[in-house]
């Protein structure tokens, strides 16, 4: 009996400090203790290695340790899974991953080793569209923000293919074919020569033209008429999708939508005369936004903006505008009607008062007019529209007072894939200002420039891209000494040659003040390296002088600039720094070094 009553104290004992062994055990379970570290090694580049560790459940779980070798041998299994697919996805279809398990002697950790075998990299041997009677050649070409191409030669990635599958989608819809799509998609790999074969089997559809335009979203902000007045087709129209990317960047530009779709309606798949759904989702009417800048040259710039994008309820926009720096201060006004004078334009109504204190003058401007802008296509703007100029500007010991009656505009054509951080395509911009005078003086000038900035991808997704700015202008109608000073060219700052003080690049007065010119040419060359997913790295060189003709005569020596920059993505456009140094420096003239703080790319 006695027995009996130990055996039953035993097991009431036991029941007792089951759950604190439980405890134990869990916590065992949630500390682990099979420590380890990865080790990656084959045949494969520093940047393949990069994004194998990002990818890999073994290297990010490090600090998490495991509570058991199998546990451990699970991350191992679902990386080998993971990493294959990944580098199959890059193009390396032969491409192979397993792993060595390096047990732990007394304390040292496990050693996981990660052996990746690339082989040869497959490339783009031959592109075959099938689409039934319609030469996919013969279609027309779309703009190149729309979409890649995918060539012969280059990697056989997972997103080329894909992207080149949506181009030629997109070729299609842009030669009328409203519903093409994508039927099947097949790789076919050639060992011998590690190249692959892309088919794309496309259904065109029928070619449609526009059908109705159906609404969502724009009766709570403004009328649809005003929606309507934006889109650059009519119904029965040819369809071609350029024009609805044209039509859903006209209405972004309104300021009205946080969001905005114009897409071919799918409830009437396979209908020619295609209905467009425009889907919109609002925002707040009213904003306010500020800015800031900083130059070695200037100092610290600022910028504070007031606006009403929605006045009348028919899209009318109120901008009212404020900077200051140490050397310039402004205040702006303007007011926006679009469908005016006419569909598909926009009528500015403008006013600047502008107070500035360079080295080279001291200038108090007023500036009031109206512009007229236009779209030709969807990446071809134009603006003109008078303007009444008024300016006071002292320079050395004399004052000139001006009243001049101008007739500014220029033409844009902007072929980029982004417009806030480009990697392929060209920026096109001439402007032209007539200038007639009011006053006794009864000036006449006209003031040109045309800039071109350029942009090429040296590598597979444009990590390394080449940017390239060329500008130039000319100032014809009077001498060089009857030019105002304010309007004349100058070179030099964060916005022109970098590396020299602003506007220093070029001829100056004895007191080492700058004197301007009649014309100008300058250039920039930029080598773009994406370094992470929001980093990048830049070098550049700049150069640019201006002349005293009206022409670039070389009568003065370039002068040239050159430093490295990062970048920082985000959403309004990359946070730039540059530092930049004169390399032909005059001495007691130039600085060393200037610094250069500020939102978006040099150009």
């Amino acid at each position: 009996m006695r027995s009996v009553i130990r055996w039953m104290r035993l097991f009431r004992w036991a029941l007792s400090i089951a759950p604190a062994i439980w405890l134990v055990l869990g916590a065992a379970a949630v500390w682990g203790d099979i420590p380890y570290r990865t080790e990656i090694m084959g045949d494969v580049s520093g940047g393949v290695v990069r994004k194998i560790k990002a990818l890999s459940e073994l290297v990010r779980l490090e600090k998490r340790v495991p509570a058991s070798l199998f546990q451990l041998r699970q991350r191992a299994d679902r990386d080998v899974e993971t990493l294959t697919d990944f580098l199959k996805r890059q193009g390396y279809y032969d491409g192979a991953v397993s792993y060595e398990v390096i047990t732990p002697e007394d304390t040292v950790p496990a050693v996981i080793r990660l052996q990746v075998k690339a082989g040869q990299r497959y490339r783009v041997g031959s592109i075959l569209v099938e689409s039934g009677e319609i030469a996919a050649d013969s279609l027309p070409e779309i703009p190149v923000r729309m979409g890649r191409r995918l060539k012969q030669d280059e990697p056989a990635t997972f997103d080329a293919i894909l992207d080149g599958e949506k181009y030629w989608i997109r070729r299609f819809r842009e030669g009328g074919y409203a519903w093409a799509k994508a039927m099947d998609r097949r790789v076919v790999m050639t060992s011998d020569h590690n190249t692959v074969q892309v088919v794309y089997r496309i259904d065109p559809g029928p070619c449609c033209t526009f059908g109705e335009i159906r609404m969502s979203g724009a009766e709570a902000v403004v009328p649809e008429k005003v929606i309507r007045r934006e889109l650059p087709w009519r119904e029965g129209e040819p369809f071609r999708e350029s024009l609805l990317e044209q039509g859903r960047q006209r209405l972004i530009r309104l300021g009205l939508f946080a969001t905005v779709k114009v897409e071919p309606d799918p409830s009437g798949d396979g209908q020619p005369a295609a209905p467009i759904l425009v889907s919109v989702t609002s925002r707040p009417p009213r904003a306010i936004a500020l800015g800031l800048k900083y130059y070695t040259d200037i100092g610290v710039s600022g910028e504070a903006s007031w606006e009403h994008r929605n006045l009348g309820g028919e899209g009318e926009r109120l901008e009212l505008l404020a900077k200051a720096s140490p050397i310039r201060q402004e205040l702006s006004g303007s007011y926006r009607l679009s469908g005016t004078p006419g569909e598909r334009q926009r009528l500015i109504l403008r006013g600047q008062v502008i107070g500035e204190q360079p080295d080279a003058y001291d200038a108090e401007v007023g500036e009031f007019g109206a512009r007229v802008e236009g779209d030709l296509s969807s990446d071809v703007t134009t603006a003109i529209g008078p303007t009444l100029r008024l300016g006071k500007v002292k320079q050395n010991l004399g004052t000139t007072e001006t009243v001049l009656f101008g007739l500014p505009g220029g033409i844009t054509i902007d072929r980029r894939n982004d417009r806030l951080d480009a990697t392929r395509g060209f920026l096109l911009q001439w402007n032209q200002a007539p200038y007639i005078g009011l006053d006794q003086d009864r000036l006449h000038l006209w003031k040109m420039d045309l800039q071109i900035s350029g942009y090429q991808p040296l590598s597979e997704g444009d990590t390394w891209v080449l940017a390239g700015r060329l500008m130039a202008g000319t100032l014809v109608g009077e001498e060089f000494e009857a030019v105002p000073a304010d309007l004349r060219f100058y070179a030099g700052g964060g916005g022109s040659v970098r590396g020299y003080k602003y506007q220093t690049a070029g001829p100056l007065d004895r007191d080492e003040d700058p004197l301007g010119g009649r014309s100008i040419l300058e250039t920039s060359v930029e080598l773009r390296r994406r370094l992470t997913e929001k980093l990048g790295l830049v070098t550049f060189v700049d150069s640019g002088t201006v002349f005293r003709q009206g022409w670039p005569d070389f009568s003065e020596p370039l002068r040239v600039g050159a430093g490295i920059g990062l970048r920082y993505a985000t959403p309004i456009g990359p946070l730039r720094v540059d530092v930049a140094t004169p390399v032909n420096r005059r001495e007691g003239v130039d600085p060393a070094v200037q610094v250069y703080f500020g939102f978006g790319q040099a150009f």
